[in-house]
């Protein structure tokens, strides 16, 4: 991706419903935002050059009042294959309570690396789950499962 004269690499696009630009590529740069003319400016940060690891689990997450639920799963993911789904409530991670951890750190576990395991609880309809997810890298192909 090159932005002006700055050029990113090792940056991981994934197709899907929402369009975002998130804030673990933001914080690289100063951003300013000039709403009257509809733009974006990105000056180099100090972290301009930090590589960002992919989530292996394929969870998007979001804390609810003091819940952390699941916001979406994306296909071909080991989430997918554990059939968690949007709405499940992630009660434990890797054995301890879900609210002891920030969001940030959650994340950070679930791009751990290729092969680690994390243990998760999950809430649907007050029935608890457990599962296990190998993290992996995967495919983002739009419609297939495998």
């Amino acid at each position: 991706l090159s932005i002006g004269a700055e050029v990113q690499e090792g940056l991981i696009f994934n197709r899907g419903r929402m369009n975002v630009l998130g804030l673990g590529f933001l914080t690289r740069y100063r951003v300013t935002l000039d709403f009257p003319h509809n733009r974006l400016y990105l000056r180099p940060g100090k972290s301009v050059a930090r590589f960002e690891n992919p989530d292996m689990t394929g969870l998007h997450i979001i804390r609810d009042e003091g819940k952390t639920l699941v916001h979406s799963v994306d296909p071909n993911s080991p989430a997918d294959q554990a059939h968690i789904c949007a709405g499940d409530e992630i009660v434990e991670v890797n054995h301890m309570t879900a609210q002891s951890h920030k969001l940030d750190t959650i994340r950070r576990i679930f791009a751990s690396a290729p092969g680690d395991r994390v243990h998760l609880q999950t809430r649907r309809d007050n029935q608890i789950q457990n599962c296990e997810l190998t993290l992996r890298l995967f495919s983002m192909a739009v419609g297939k499962k495998p």
